[in-house]
């Protein structure tokens, strides 16, 4: 029986899609969907294009776009959430609940730094994991592939290890 069902929110234009699939399979299991956004931290950034670029100066205007751009990822993402969770008829909860478990809920997640480390860190708790897979071919500012034709994509879990993905 699922559970807990953790979804990727990238702040991209596929997150509706991803959150719809989450959603689809919850249902059925009045299962508590943990949406995660992880913020890009712009200074672990621009410190590693400096370095990938052969020790080139960074500027203040440089971190202060990265941030700029985080924020508007995560707004993004938030917005989604929100507007989702309202038409869908969602909870909003910190936790499953008894009360909750006769329906889906959802709950609202910001994490700053590697996307790969903290989806594992929340991942161990899941019962089953959804995110996007990119299938552009560019990258954006994070090295990540640019969700722009993104598709959503499942691993379930047993334990700590994925079953299928």
């Amino acid at each position: 029986m699922i559970k807990t069902i953790l979804v990727a929110a990238t702040g991209g234009d596929s997150d509706a899609a991803t959150f719809a699939a989450a959603l689809a399979i919850a249902r059925p299991f009045a299962a508590h969907l943990e949406m995660l956004h992880v913020r890009l931290d712009p200074v672990a950034i621009a410190v590693a294009m400096a370095t990938d670029a052969g020790g080139g100066a960074l500027t203040a205007g440089l971190i202060d776009q990265l941030e700029r751009d985080s924020r508007e990822r995560e707004r993004k993402a938030q917005e989604t959430f929100t507007r989702f969770c309202s038409g869908a008829g969602l909870a909003v909860t910190s936790a499953p609940t008894p009360a909750s478990t006769a329906a889906p809920s959802a709950e609202w997640h910001v994490e700053t730094g590697e996307e790969p480390r903290w989806m594992a860190t929340y991942g161990v708790a899941a019962d089953l994991i959804i995110a996007q897979r990119a299938r552009a071919s560019s990258q954006d500012a994070r090295g990540a592939m640019n969700n722009t034709a993104a598709t959503p994509s499942v691993a379930l879990q047993r334990g700590s290890s994925p079953l299928s993905t």
